[in-house]
């Protein structure tokens, strides 16, 4: 009995490794997701900083339901959006109530936002002299990228615990006096 006990804990030990595996390759991914938006959101805040207009710091209108690609929004310091650069289905986001004030003056702000149920963003807030910078990007890439992940972990696992099994079986199998003299 002492023995399945050796092999039930070296099931748990895989177990546990794999979750770590897959827990550090899925954070990895989804705080990358955040990198092009803070480098967007800092260099327009820094252009705010300099005197700029807001509605002179933003290019073509994307369209969310066709594009990926990231979008910003500039608010004023009553939380009311200036301008953007982004629809969905024809209307304006605005990032939720309360997002924009805990954006730092020196911390770009970070959240998960999900306006629709077919649109998850990674958004990035930075505070500039007199403005809000939010800059934000589809989730629907990274999140492939971390389902394939996961895929790729579990096929790992499962592998890893056929192993042991088989393991376990030729151990059980070969005679102890055999394993013994070798």
């Amino acid at each position: 009995m002492h023995k399945f006990y050796t092999w039930v804990a070296a099931g748990v030990i895989i177990t546990g490794i794999f979750m770590t595996i897959y827990g550090v390759g899925q954070q990895v991914l989804r705080q990358s997701a955040n990198d092009p938006q803070s480098y967007i959101a800092e260099d327009i805040a820094a252009q705010l900083d300099k005197g700029a207009q807001p509605t002179d710091l933003l290019g073509r209108n994307k369209v969310l339901e066709k594009e990926s690609a990231p979008f910003t929004g500039i608010y004023n310091l009553k939380s009311q959006l200036l301008v953007t650069d982004a629809t969905y289905h024809g209307k304006e986001l605005k990032i939720p109530a309360g997002v924009l004030g805990h954006a730092g003056s020196s911390d770009p702000y970070t959240i998960t936002w999900q306006p629709a149920s077919d649109l998850r963003l990674a958004s990035v807030t930075v505070k500039a002299k007199g403005y809000y910078v939010v800059t934000a990007r589809s989730l629907a890439n990274t999140e492939s990228r971390i389902d394939m992940v996961g895929l790729m972990v579990l096929i790992g696992w499962l592998g890893s615990l056929v192993a042991l099994a088989v393991a376990l079986f030729l151990h059980r199998r070969i005679p102890a006096y055999t394993r013994s003299n070798e």
